[in-house]
């Protein structure tokens, strides 16, 4: 008997039970027929077993997913939110220079200071061009980490030195320093110098307000310029 008829057989016989029809069955016949219906109990049973099982683990797999979701969400949220801006003046092509801004842009002081400083290095009369403000994020719907920041401004600031050939980097001030300089570069430097790169040398000096505010501060800028330019006294 194939399996369709056993199992056609079996719900007839439960029908006829359940009207009250007694059917006659051969002896032979009945412990097959309890056996038929044991089979497709065990098996009814199984599947349930198999189709809950199944179930769990997609359950699982969901509250899983949900939950690594709302973890990412919160992390995001919990990242702190780094605004930057400095302002790049490219002097010439073999110089470039940097510093953080905080709350104002660099004032006519500063910069008709900064001239005076690009004059003495080439040593004839100097007018810089506008200065280039960089912000972080670039875009306002951007956000990244401090891995993140550094590798965005050095891909910018290797990109205008590739493209002039540029050999210094003016580094005005700690906060310029702590962005555009990593870690082992800050501990390799030396009396302000420190190699970038093969052919770049960053210059670290104090802000242009700092020189403002404390005359000492021009004094150890022109002793990093004179040494590395090999600028006279």
């Amino acid at each position: 008997m194939s399996v369709s008829s056993k199992t056609q057989a079996t719900v007839r016989q439960q029908y006829l039970q359940r009207l009250g029809i007694v059917q006659y069955v051969p002896k032979q016949s009945v412990g097959q027929l309890v056996e038929e219906v044991s089979q497709e109990q065990v098996s009814t049973e199984i599947q349930a077993e198999e189709s809950a099982g199944a179930t769990a683990i997609l359950t699982a797999m969901v509250d899983a997913d949900t939950k690594r979701q709302s973890a990412e969400k919160e992390r995001v949220a919990e990242q702190p939110s780094i605004t930057l801006a400095f302002a790049m003046w490219q002097a010439a092509d073999e110089l470039l220079i940097c510093t953080a801004v905080d709350d104002q842009l660099p004032d006519q002081q500063q910069v008709t200071l900064l001239n005076n400083i690009v004059a003495a290095i080439t040593s004839q009369p100097s007018r810089l061009p506008q200065f280039e403000v960089i912000n972080w994020p670039p875009h306002a719907n951007m956000q990244g980490d401090e891995a993140e920041i550094r590798e965005y401004l050095s891909t910018l600031i290797m990109a205008r030195v590739d493209a002039l050939s540029t050999k210094t980097l003016l580094v005005l001030g700690e906060g310029a320093r702590q962005w555009l300089l990593n870690a082992e570069q800050n501990a390799q430097a030396v009396d302000g110098i420190v190699a970038m790169t093969d052919s770049l040398a960053a210059l670290i000096v104090p802000s242009l307000q700092e020189m403002l505010d404390n005359p000492k501060c021009k004094r150890s800028t022109w002793d990093i310029l004179r040494h590395h330019f090999k600028l006279s006294s």
